[in-house]
């Protein structure tokens, strides 16, 4: 049984999840030979809850599961590290973002539209707030909504990071693609979400261009350089920009100056998810 296979029978809780992106994240920095302690130690839990997920999975054991993750890995893409937002943000990107905040503000007493699908939606609700703080109102309900508008919005902001925003859109009947930096989409997403999200995609019959540096952004037309350096661009209604995440870290001197002993944790340090937080807390906690 593949993957694939493994995905589609089995549903996996929050616990079981986090286990399996662990092992994943290990595999993928070339630590082949993780124990199973290890493993526990990262995600909190014992050795015998993580047995059991391998035997839910239809493993023998750890041993296996280990063994078909990372020759799962390896057939289907090269796992990378996130880049931070000053990593790939360059001065044209900058430019793009310059022009949304100014559309923004030209449009700012009419109706703006924020998708966001997935955990995207935390960012729309977050953003929302922010765009209230400046007196601009906008709306931020289902997806469903803003296709069914009976006036047609001003903006529509969308935001993926799983491309499932690219998902929707081509559900609206847009000729989608996808131009990914990357060599490869999705590489931050643990295995057993990733491959349905490919299928979805796929399904969808959404363009994927890897590789891809966009250089312009233009009223009707994207371009970008693919791997060899030749420019290609092609035409555009709509572009929608995605970008990661980088470091917040504003109360860290001022701790300093008012405390003896400061610890810097998460995204403070450097942008990841829940479980890095966590951890960082846990050593945090262990040296008080």
């Amino acid at each position: 049984m593949n993957l694939h296979d493994i995905t589609k029978k089995y549903i996996l809780n929050d616990t079981e999840l986090v286990i399996i992106e662990t092992i994943i994240n290990e595999l993928s920095k070339g630590n082949q030979k993780i124990s199973i302690r290890d493993i526990a130690s990262q995600t909190y839990v014992s050795t015998t809850v993580i047995v059991k997920l391998a035997k839910k999975l239809g493993f023998v054991g750890y041993s296996q599961m280990l063994y078909v993750l990372n020759e799962s890995i390896h057939q289907k893409v090269s796992i990378e590290n996130l880049s931070d937002l000053s990593e790939f943000v360059n001065n044209d990107d900058i430019e793009t973002v310059q022009k949304l905040i100014d559309d923004i503000y030209q449009h700012k007493h009419e109706k703006i539209y924020l998708v966001g699908v997935g955990f995207s939606d935390i960012i729309t609700h977050y953003f929302l707030k922010r765009l209230a703080s400046f007196d601009i109102f906008a709306y931020d309900g289902a997806p469903i909504d803003c296709i069914n508008a009976r006036s047609n919005p001003s903006i529509i902001i969308l935001f993926s990071k799983s491309g499932e925003t690219a998902e929707f859109i081509a559900q609206t009947n847009h000729d989608v693609t996808i131009l990914e930096m990357k060599p490869a989409i999705l590489t931050d997403m643990v295995v057993t979400n990733m491959i349905p999200n490919m299928e979805r995609l796929h399904q969808q019959q959404i363009k994927i261009v890897t590789n891809a540096t966009v250089s312009k952004i233009n009223e009707n037309a994207v371009s970008y350089k693919n791997a060899d350096g030749d420019e290609i661009a092609i035409p555009a209604s709509t572009v929608v920009s995605a970008f990661g995440y980088k470091a917040y870290n504003p109360l860290e001197n001022v701790a300093k100056e008012n405390c003896n002993e400061v610890y810097v944790i998460g995204s403070a340090v450097k942008a990841g998810n829940a479980l890095t937080a966590i951890q960082d807390g846990y050593q945090a906690g262990l040296k008080l």
